[in-house]
């Protein structure tokens, strides 16, 4: 049980952007939940930005364009400015989580986040795709990526694409506990 306990849980993910490879051009934008605290409600979400393409790089990898990324939830918007000339970088962001302690160890949570971009230079909408990483440890996280690119393929939406987090205690940990 000690053996299981110790890489049960991760990271299932669905949805119509699930299985896209890799953009020819655009942002790739990777989540990765790495913490959740549900007695404050809150979530730890890494946002890790990749670039391909010409449009967007230099040869060195740099950025031509300052690029603003937006993380938007339910209780704020995250505005991460990637700066001309630099290699992207990311950040962490908190959605907060629905659910119910009260029903620990079977308490389940859920949230959501937008990802939109935008080249800083023209106001123009960057193709984001979106991907997922890794997970939380000890609990079993459904992650649902929406169509990718979500610029291209979802027009009328201004590029934002609604990722949903579904959160629950890992089997091996609830049998522990």
């Amino acid at each position: 049980l000690n053996s299981f306990y110790n890489v049960d849980g991760g990271i299932r993910v669905t949805g119509p952007g699930a299985d896209i490879p890799e953009p020819p051009d655009g942002l790739t934008v990777v989540v990765d939940p790495e913490e959740l605290q549900p007695a404050t409600r809150k979530m730890g979400v890494d946002i890790n930005v990749l670039t391909s393409g010409g449009d967007l790089t230099n040869p060195d990898r740099t950025l031509k364009n300052k690029v603003i990324l937006e993380v938007i939830t339910k209780e704020s918007a995250t505005e991460i400015v990637l700066p001309a000339g630099e290699i992207p970088r990311g950040s962490t962001v908190y959605p907060p989580v629905d659910g119910d302690y009260a029903n620990y160890p079977l308490d389940r949570y859920q949230a959501d986040l937008f990802v939109r971009a935008k080249d800083a230079t023209t106001n123009q909408q960057i193709p984001v795709f979106l991907k997922a990483d890794q997970g939380i440890y000890n609990w079993s996280t459904d992650l649902v990526l929406p169509v990718n690119p979500t610029v291209a393929r979802v027009p009328g939406l201004n590029g934002e694409g609604l990722v949903l987090m579904d959160m629950k205690r890992s089997t091996t940990l609830i049998i522990f506990l």
